[in-house]
């Protein structure tokens, strides 16, 4: 019998639908769901909204001179942290930043071969990179100014509160905001000033440490 209950369920169904459970946690997901019609249809909503966003968004890679000049004048880790699973791209995220840059967002099925798609969102994603090339979260920015900006971190860091900067190509950062780690997740969005042209962000703990950075697509 599945120890897991509607309301405990609910709470996990973007995770699912993104595909970042653990296997037990999946396990209790798939067991509760056989029995319960109320929660399958909410878990197929989520990820229909999830494979929708994915196909919207294109990719951007990092750049080769990433993050040099602002790892150079500070500290970097000490030691290697270890490898967890990251959420790829948070559905949640993307529609905040949508509103916030008054961006229309329409889902289309992945059949319609593009037909129909009214304000097709000007939105990119890109990840955020710890030590060892890590991939501990990611970035989705508008096109549009100001600049709305959400930056989701989905790795174990400590809990606590992190300083995000942007930096811009002479390796010169400014503080744009506070992102709060609880339970090793978090985000924070909000506009990035264009004047000092930014080409990256960064999260930098009380010590000064880069725990993470991505690059501005």
């Amino acid at each position: 019998m599945s120890r897991a209950t509607c309301d405990g369920v609910r709470g996990q169904v973007p995770d699912f639908a993104l595909g970042t459970l653990t296997g037990r946690e999946r396990a209790e997901m798939i067991e509760h769901l056989d029995g319960c019609p109320a929660c399958q249809a909410l878990v197929g909503e989520y990820t229909s909204v999830a494979d929708a966003l994915l196909d919207l968004i294109p990719e951007a890679e990092p750049g080769a001179d990433i993050g040099t000049a602002v790892f150079a004048a500070m500290r970097t880790p000490a030691r290697a942290r270890r490898r967890h699973r990251v959420v790829a791209l948070v559905a949640a995220a993307i529609i905040v930043i949508g509103a916030t840059a008054g961006i229309g967002i329409a889902l289309v099925p992945r059949d319609s071969g593009g037909h129909g798609v009214a304000s097709a969102p000007t939105l990119r994603s890109s990840p955020m990179v710890g030590s060892g090339d890590i991939t501990v979260g990611r970035i989705v920015t508008s096109a549009r100014a100001p600049r709305a900006i959400t930056v989701s971190i989905n790795y174990w860091l400590t809990d606590g509160s992190y300083a995000l900067a942007a930096r811009n190509r002479a390796g010169e950062a400014s503080l744009v905001g506070q992102l709060q780690i609880k339970q090793g997740r978090g985000s924070w969005t909000g506009n990035i000033p264009e004047r000092s042209h930014p080409v990256a962000v960064m999260l930098v703990d009380k010590l000064g440490n880069v725990t993470c950075e991505g690059q501005l697509p």
